[in-house]
């Protein structure tokens, strides 16, 4: 097609005539919750990831390559790295890097139960990892996708373990209908992290882990990821 740049035409082979109607505005989006981040998938190859921050700080915004913010936080998250304030987290199939351990950057959310992460450019590809801080009682965590004018387009419930548990929450639509995730979580899983934040509307992003450190020795007594 004519004027149509590489995402455009990657997104269109993902998802097909329905993209193409959507932005024509002759149909409804449609979106397909996505639980595994395939390196493969359209999730992966038609998104880019923003850059949280440094750990050590907190942060109320995720930044493009460019420098330009690419999603707000409705709460400043405490910026911690694997090994270093948070301990533990997922591996593929569930998680993008192969073993995160001491690179993968997360940001906390302090022990709240809410977390609002609202895109500058509403997005057909959202979602991020998540994982609660108390490691061996599931609870459930819920992520709820919204358009520009606050109504639902995709929910995901899971229930996951806070040790090594972190799981993808992820969309994918047939139109760029995604501005904004609220997040929840029981108030007994005491917070939860996010990392790998995506979207198909971020210029292009984080380069992977390629060189992990060695898996963290978590203590034997601890009962969630911020004891570490």
């Amino acid at each position: 097609m004519n004027g149509e740049n590489y995402m455009e035409r990657l997104l269109r082979l993902c998802f097909g005539l329905a993209l193409v109607l959507g932005m024509a505005g002759k149909a409804a989006a449609d979106c397909a919750a996505i639980d595994q981040p395939d390196p493969a998938s359209c999730y992966r190859t038609a998104s880019s990831r923003c850059s949280l921050g440094t750990p050590g700080s907190f942060s109320s915004v995720c930044t493009e390559s460019d420098g330009t913010a690419g999603a707000n936080f409705s709460i400043p998250l405490d910026l911690r790295r694997i090994g270093a304030g948070w301990a533990t987290w997922s591996t593929p199939p569930w998680a993008e890097e192969p073993n995160p351990t001491g690179n993968l950057v997360v940001g906390f959310n302090g022990g709240g139960t809410t977390l609002t992460v609202t895109l500058t450019a509403d997005a057909s590809i959202a979602g991020m990892e998540i994982e609660q801080n108390i490691f061996d009682t599931e609870y459930v965590t819920t992520a709820v996708f919204k358009d520009a004018g606050g109504a639902t387009v995709a929910t995901i419930s899971r229930s996951m373990l806070g040790r090594a548990g972190a799981r993808l929450f992820g969309v994918e639509c047939s139109d760029r209908v995604v501005h904004s995730i609220q997040i929840t979580i029981d108030p007994s899983a005491q917070g939860f992290a996010i990392a790998q934040v995506r979207s198909d509307r971020f210029s292009a992003g984080l380069d992977p882990i390629t060189n992990p450190n060695p898996p963290v020795d978590v203590p034997s007594d601890a009962e969630m990821n911020t004891d570490y």
